[in-house]
């Protein structure tokens, strides 16, 4: 038996148990929760997790629910559906929103938003994006929050590879043939910067799943800690690698040389740089179609990348 066969299947349910049993016993879970829903810190009170929850004849996969610690008449619920491979149920988006507006006339809270959860493929899929969820939050970012943390205990390590399935499951389900849209677009992506920012060593593009939306920059004189990136999603993010533990320090010494709107971070184990640009749908539109958007991300990159050469003590651009 290989170690990483420990799990034959994964299902929607093994997901959900996981995200249930972390909400109700993991206080930085929570945190995290909260901050990726709700976008801002939100101190709270009385968190608790709920798992199929009948209401108006239908089912919610996950209900969250906790109080403003500032503001007790505050009580705000998050409705999750979860999904690793299956379709979509008619108006499922929809049936969440009737549903937390129900919990408001009941006063099970003052206040909801809905999310769905599940691998950044699934959320990429055009019918996904039909549904009016309040938020998405991708497998990819679960992943990330028990991969930076897999030290501290082998229980995050084990969350780890049970994602890992999961998206591995959904993968071979959903994206078994390259995404051709993708792929065209990233590649006219790589000619435009070899014509306009050669210096910023974009790597020759490979073929692209739908979910593969990430487009790195390695310039020749970044040290191996160091990664640069344009999310198609709507930022530009630089990463030094392990180093969360120096981020005060780090911070003392960038942050006068940050730019308008560039936000310095811890990241799990690393620190990143992020700076937002313009949302990129390259599965619906092409190049010529996003190009003032690409413009405006690489503009972004160019301001990143002069920080951290001036961080760095790097040589310049040309």
């Amino acid at each position: 038996m290989q170690k990483d066969d420990f799990l034959s299947s994964v299902n929607e349910r093994d997901i959900d148990l996981l995200l249930l049993e972390e909400a109700s016993v993991n206080p930085e879970f929570q945190s995290w929760l909260i901050m990726r829903v709700w976008g801002e810190p939100v101190e709270y009170s009385n968190f608790e997790a709920y798992h199929s929850v009948l209401s108006l004849g239908r089912e919610s996969d996950l209900i969250f629910r906790f109080i403003d610690a500032r503001n007790s008449t505050r009580h705000i619920a998050i409705l999750v559906e979860n999904k690793v491979d299956a379709v979509h149920q008619p108006d499922q988006g929809k049936g969440y929103l009737a549903r937390g507006n129900e919990g408001i006339k009941t006063g099970d809270w003052t206040e909801f938003i809905t999310c769905i959860i599940a691998p950044e493929q699934y959320l990429a899929k055009p019918e996904t994006r039909e549904h009016p969820y309040g938020e998405h939050i991708s497998y990819e970012e679960l992943l990330a929050f028990f991969w930076s943390r897999r030290a501290r205990d082998e229980r995050n390590a084990y969350r780890f590879q049970v994602l890992l399935k999961a998206i591995d499951k959904s993968r071979r389900h959903n994206l078994s043939e390259v995404s051709e849209p993708l792929t065209a677009f990233v590649s006219d992506y790589y000619h435009y910067v070899q014509q306009h920012m050669p210096y910023m060593s974009m790597p020759m593009p490979k073929s692209r799943s739908a979910a593969s939306t990430w487009i790195e920059f390695r310039p020749n004189v970044y040290p191996s800690y160091l990664r640069l990136y344009h999310q198609l999603s709507g930022h530009v993010k630089a990463f030094w690698s392990g180093a969360a533990d120096r981020f005060e320090d780090m911070k003392q010494v960038i942050t006068p040389l940050l730019q308008l709107g560039m936000q310095f971070e811890v990241a799990g184990k690393s620190v990143a740089l992020v700076l937002a640009v313009p949302k990129i749908d390259a599965l619906s539109h092409g190049f010529v179609q996003e190009q003032a958007n690409v413009s405006l991300a690489l503009e972004a990159v160019r301001r990143i990348d002069k920080v951290i050469r001036d961080y760095e003590g790097l040589e310049q651009t040309p």
